[in-house]
């Protein structure tokens, strides 16, 4: 990502992001306690996000072409999970906006970050089972498997953003 804006660039496009930190707690523990995550957390985040990405593009930095493709994208998939009832709406919609603010940096932070939920979902759920709890056809929050897939692929993408490797 090298240009002359570099910095301020970085700061636009982390509005999105940052917003999605700041309610990272409250949708995490809605979920777990009643398994839906609230639109009224959730889909602010896409315009913070588009914003935050439109004016990045200002500055001549115009990866929201690549954000929105791999945001559309994820709904979209997720959308067909939704009607096979394998993820909740709720999930869909984090998904998707999980990839857009990521998809801004490179689309591999977006899988990492997905791939990554799912491993950490897959491996509480073996976890429990290991321990004797059956969890065979209940219902599993994902949501904070979703954030903290999202953390960690952002701390990645801010590192190779920061330290140019």
């Amino acid at each position: 990502m090298p240009h002359t804006n570099f910095e301020l660039t970085l700061v636009f496009a982390l509005i999105g992001p940052a917003y999605l930190v700041a309610v990272g707690w409250p949708l995490a523990r809605t979920d777990i306690r009643e398994y839906r995550l609230p639109n009224r957390l959730v889909l602010p985040g896409f315009a913070y996000s588009l914003v935050g990405q439109l004016l990045a593009g200002v500055l001549g930095n115009w990866q929201l072409i690549q954000a929105l493709a791999l945001g559309l994208a994820t709904f979209a998939l997720g959308l067909f999970a939704n009607t096979r009832q394998v993820l909740g709406m709720g999930d869909v919609k984090l998904a998707a906006l999980i990839s857009l603010n990521l998809g801004w940096f490179a689309p591999i932070y977006a899988g990492v970050a997905l791939v990554g939920a799912l491993a950490l979902a897959g491996a509480t759920a073996l976890g429990a089972v290991s321990l004797g709890r059956n969890v065979l056809g209940k219902r599993i929050a994902l949501g904070p498997y979703l954030l903290a897939g999202f953390a960690l692929a952002l701390m990645l993408a801010l590192a190779t953003a920061v330290g140019g490797s």
